[in-house]
């Protein structure tokens, strides 16, 4: 006996035709089956292009009652010209009911069908015929009987059927009773009204349906589905109450709502399953009624039910809202901001808008018309304000299948600013933006119906994105940083020489006091640095260092990203920086700076250290003492390695004393040497502190790119090693050029070479070897020759690989500069610094004043300049070149 099947009972659309729906799977759609019962026909209760058979409506209103919303089981019987024909059975009190066979034993239905496809159905069928046939009942009635149970429906161009009686009289009484005939969509519904026999179009007009054509994702068609038959189980085919709200003779539709039998709404249920979406609250609208389906939508959310399963809404009566401080403004319709009280930063996005894109200053044709003036308005009225983020839902973006990086999902808010204006409402009033109806999965911000009029207002108006202008503006700026001609930097440094004051905007902090700016006045973005602040750059190799550098670049963008500043320009290098003062609301800045302890004086060297900047040096020196006095920032014991680590090859300018006993290991430039300490004792007690602390296996590797100056520990090629060193540039994207800081030698070192070290090792143990450069002289280029020979084949014949005295007599830029003397001499007449000034391969500094005893020095260079000798014989000597 073949095995029987089960299904749901969703739609009764005549006495023979049922619809049967499985189960659901997951994610999958329930399958819907078409089913007429088989070897009989009911009588048929008409169509638009059929008349109705007398008892059609009583067998269909029969088999509606029996099956409706119930599980019944059956067995396929055959297939007719397409149609599956199959025996169903229900369960009832009185035991298990062959519908076909009641339908036959109450003359609602006649044998018709395949007879040898089944004879012994088809002979208990006959016998329940010819029983009905004798007691002439139902179709076997007589003839008046008959007519007299002859039930005509009216459908839409039938004679004698209008809508419009229909909606006046139930409006009349506010409500009616249905049958739901079909579903046209998950938002419209063909019902008969059982009091005018009239089949009419009645649409929840508050609801979108999910996209399900052939245009939507395969995502979005089976959720549609799953909407549909979620429909069908709700109202197919039972009997509804009907509310009328209005009728639309244009299209032939009523507007209204559908009740459940068990009282709930519609719209509100597929609302609150996922299964539609809210249309926008528009004039008309009965506002308790969106109110109500509001919150059914907010349910859906909540839960991630249906369309909302990869978005995170908080519930209508506790939808986040919090203050927040506006740190950033990313375009016209995203904007970063910061808790109050928290650090966190997160972006965020305005609900119900989207802004042109915007170019990047070196791709601008990619940016959109308006991008630039969208992105600047929101700014403008937005940047570093304290204002009220309410949160709308969270979406996450649909991942990518050939990416393993999650995306973040996406925060849409309204702001409301301190002045309880609704920015969303204001860029789109500006006509800087795009009004979005939501796509089926977001959700509707309740700001939608002022940004939609603020929008058409300014459309009206011809604002922004809708002048009527053939050609839309656009903005060029010239950039200074990166690779720039040097006659481009030339131009510009001459105009800000002309023009030093002018207005800004803070673009970028790359640090706590270097920024990228826009000058509009000028058209250009400048690299400015504050002057006379030691700047602190990023090292992810050194964590207590990239700690205290991104606190101050952290309070620089919290201070001054984005906002309006004045800038006066004092200086600027050959690079294209620019040096000076920012001042942010009245302030200079870099006081503020000072004050946190998030950098420190630069006394010295460069263009842009204190004293070429006099008139700022007892206020800075003031802020600084503040700092130091509290112990914070960078003054804090804690950081003490870090202080040394920022200020070791800092341009600082420091008279030392001593001397040491030195090899003269390579020499590097015309500035300085590389020395290690004759002393092999220390060298050897140093090595064994060093070896005794590091542990190969546990030692980290170090993050590329590597900093210029990061120290480490690598491994030396020649006897397979580990030393300490210190990185001094990179030669490729693998390899680095290491100072073995206990020999002062060199070597190019593979990155898999080089490990982290404990900086506690460098505090304590100082290096053995160093840069050494000559007190109180200037030199020109290695290369430059006299004669046959460069000077660094003099340096190198004179100095290298000798040991030799150095009495120190100050330090500047991580070098010790000092005297060189042969032996233990002491005569500074007699010193190698001497000796290059005499023959003319060295000129006096003139940037560090000559002490009283070398006077005799400056009596030399005159002789070398009379004679004349060395570089001042062939010219290539110049007091006023800087040779550095």
């Amino acid at each position: 006996m073949q095995k029987r099947l089960n299904g749901l009972i969703t739609g009764v659309l005549s006495g023979d035709h049922l619809l049967i729906q499985g189960r659901e799977r997951g994610e999958e759609a329930p399958s819907n089956k078409d089913i007429y019962l088989a070897f009989i026909e009911a009588a048929k209760m008409g169509s638009p292009q059929r008349e109705a058979e007398a008892f059609g409506l009583t067998a269909r209103e029969y088999v509606r009652k029996l099956l409706i919303g119930k599980r019944v089981s059956f067995i396929p019987e055959y297939k007719y010209e397409d149609k599956d024909y199959a025996t169903i059975w229900v369960e009832e009190e009185k035991g298990e009911v062959d519908v076909a066979a009641e339908l036959v034993r109450n003359g609602l239905a006649k044998l018709r069908g395949r007879e040898e496809k089944n004879e012994s159905r088809w002979d208990e069928l006959k016998e329940l015929q010819e029983e009905a046939k004798d007691k002439e009942i139902g179709m076997w009635a007589e003839e008046e009987e008959r007519a007299k149970n002859v039930t005509r429906i009216l459908f839409s161009g039938m004679p004698g059927y209008s809508m419009e009686n229909v909606f006046a009289g139930v409006k009349k009484e506010g409500k009616t009773q249905g049958i739901v005939e079909y579903q046209l969509a998950t938002n419209s519904y063909n019902i008969l009204i059982i009091k005018y026999k009239t089949v009419v179009k009645v649409m929840l007009d508050y609801l979108i349906n999910l996209p399900g054509g052939s245009k939507a994702t395969a995502q979005q068609q089976e959720l549609s589905k799953r909407a549909r038959a979620f429909a069908d189980r709700a109202v197919m085919s039972k009997e509804v109450t009907v509310v009328m709200d209005r009728y639309d003779p244009e299209v032939s539709v009523i507007s209204g709502k559908i009740l459940l039998p068990t009282g709930e709404d519609l719209a509100a249920e597929l609302l609150a399953n996922g299964y539609a979406k809210l249309k926008f609250q528009a004039a008309g609208m009965d506002e308790k009624y969106y109110a109500s389906l509001r919150v059914a939508l907010n349910q859906a959310q909540v839960q991630r039910k249906g369309m909302w399963k990869s978005t995170e809404v908080k519930s209508e009566g506790t939808k986040a809202k919090y203050t927040a401080q506006v740190v950033e403004v990313n375009s016209g319709d995203s904007i970063t901001v910061v808790k109050s009280g928290g650090s966190e930063e997160m972006r965020l996005f305005l609900a119900g808008v989207r802004a042109p894109k915007i170019g990047t200053q070196r791709e601008e044709s990619k940016g959109e018309p308006f991008g630039w003036e969208a992105k600047e308005f929101l700014r403008k009225l937005l940047i570093g304000k304290l204002v009220e983020i309410d949160v709308e839902y969270t979406r996450v973006p649909k991942q990518d299948e050939k990416s393993t990086v999650a995306k973040r999902p996406m925060t849409f808010v309204n702001v409301i600013t301190p002045e309880t204006k609704c920015a969303n409402v204001e860029v789109a009033a500006a006509g800087l933006v795009t009004v979005l109806t939501p796509r089926l999965d977001e959700q509707l911000s309740q700001y939608f119906q002022q940004i939609a009029d603020a929008a058409a207002k300014a459309k009206k108006e011809k604002k922004g994105i809708h002048f009527s202008g053939q050609t839309p503006p656009t903005h060029s700026y010239q950039s200074l940083l990166g690779q720039v001609s040097p006659k481009m930097v030339a131009y510009y440094q001459e105009l800000f020489r002309k023009t030093p004051n002018v207005n800004g905007v803070v673009e970028y902090c790359f640090t706590g006091s270097r920024f990228k700016v826009r000058v509009d006045q000028m058209n250009c973005y400048i690299p400015f640095i504050c002057q006379g602040l030691q700047p602190i750059q990023q090292d992810p190799n050194v964590p207590e260092l990239q700690t205290i550098f991104a606190q101050g670049q952290k309070f620089a963008k919290n201070m001054v990203l984005q906002r309006d500043v004045k800038l006066s320009i004092n200086s600027n290098d050959r690079k294209g920086n620019f040096f000076g003062t920012l001042l942010i609301g009245g302030k200079d800045y870099a006081t503020e700076l000072l004050e946190e302890g998030l950098t420190g004086l630069k006394k010295s060297g460069g263009r842009g250290h204190l004293s070429s900047y006099s008139q700022k040096k007892d206020k800075y020196e003031e802020a600084e003492e503040v700092a130091k006095k509290a112990k914070k920032g960078i003054w804090n014991p804690k950081n003490s390695i870090v202080l040394d680590l920022i200020f070791s090859e800092a341009n600082e300018f420091e008279d030392i004393e001593g001397k040491d006993k030195v090899e003269i290991v390579k020499c590097v430039n015309n500035r300085y040497f590389y020395a290690s300490l004759v002393d092999e004792s220390i060298t050897k007690k140093t090595e064994a502190a060093v070896a005794s602390s590091f542990n190969l296996t546990k030692a980290e590797k170090l993050l590329p790119p590597i900093r210029s100056g990061t120290y480490c520990m690598a491994l030396y090629s020649e006897d397979g090693k580990w030393y300490r060193g210190q990185v001094e540039r990179m030669v490729s994207e693998s390899t680095y050029e290491v100072l073995f800081l206990d020999y002062g030698n060199t070597e190019n070192a593979n990155i898999k070479n080089i490990r982290k070290i404990n900086l506690g090792l460098i505090k304590e143990h100082p290096p053995c070897a160093f840069k050494l450069g000559l007190a109180y002289l200037d030199m020109p280029p290695l290369d430059f020759k006299v004669g046959e020979k460069t000077l660094r084949s003099i340096l190198n014949n004179q100095l290298e690989s000798r040991e030799i005295t150095v009495i120190y007599k100050y330090k500047e830029g991580g070098v010790r500069y000092g005297i060189i003397m042969d032996g233990d001499g002491t005569d500074y007449m007699k010193s190698f610094n001497a000796y290059l000034v005499k023959n003319g391969l060295a000129m006096l500094s003139t940037e560090t004043d000559l002490p009283e005893a070398l006077k005799e020095w400056a009596d030399m260079q005159s002789e070398a300049q009379q004679e004349p000798r060395g570089f001042w014989e062939t010219g290539q000597f110049n007091e006023s070149q800087d040779y550095e």
